[in-house]
Order: structure tokens, then sequence, then C-alpha cells
């Protein structure tokens, strides 16, 4: 048992050798990725932490109403971020919901195409395989 644990493969070694070779090939290619993220993730920061926060909460009340049509749900929407307001967690809120946002708009960006491109493959597979 011992001779396992003395002669360890050199996971870490490996990990550290693949991450400084992707980064000497795609520098440039991850540093305009990191550019594109940071120049989102500051804009819908910006539009959710520059006007007053009751104006956001007015503007999620009214988006709330518009895709919902209910009452208790906005009221339930408005208390919410009042509540968060109440506790001196708007900025922190705003920064999360910044990266989640942000997160779903480049999900949804690199998904949809792929879905789209790989619909004709799974029409095929479905007439392939009997049911």
């Amino acid at each position: 048992m011992d001779w396992l644990e003395d002669n360890k493969i050199p996971v870490g070694r490996w990990a550290r050798n693949l991450f400084d070779w992707l980064q000497d090939v795609g520098g440039p290619f991850f540093d305009w990725i990191s550019d594109m993220m940071e120049g989102l993730i500051s804009g819908i920061l910006w539009v959710l932490q520059t006007p007053h926060p009751l104006i956001v909460v007015a503007v999620f009340a009214a988006l709330t109403w518009y895709l919902q049509r209910n009452w208790k749900t906005v009221a339930f929407v408005v208390v919410g971020l009042i509540f968060i307001l109440n506790q001196g967690y708007w900025e922190e809120t705003t920064e999360s919901l910044t990266l989640v946002l942000s997160a779903c708009l480049v999900c949804m960006a690199i998904g949809v195409p792929i879905g789209i491109a790989a619909a004709p493959a799974s029409a095929w597979c479905r007439g392939f395989w009997p049911r």
C-alpha cells in the first residue's frame, strides 16, 4: 500500500502545464473574453445602481406585472425589494443580480445557437431509434 501512495500520479503538474500552455496559446482570446464580460457586468451594474433604488423597484414591479399579470406576485416583488433596501443590502443584491443576469445572458448566447444547430440531429435520432 505504501508503494501506491509513494508513486502518485502527477496530476497537479499536468494541470499546471495545461493551464500554462492555454495561457500562452490562448492568452489574447481569454483577455478578449474577460474584457467583454467586464463590460457586460459593468453595464448591468450601472443600470441597476445608477437610478434611485425606488425607481428600480418600480421598474421591477412593472416588469413583473407585464409578465405575470398578478397583483400578489407584484406585491411580493415590491415587498421583497423594499425589505432588501430596509436592511441595507441593496448594493450587494444588485451586484449578485448582475452576476446572475450576465451569466444567464452568456449561457443563452451560447446555448440557443447550439440548440438550434443540434435540432436537425435530434430529429434524425428520433427517426432512427424505434419507439
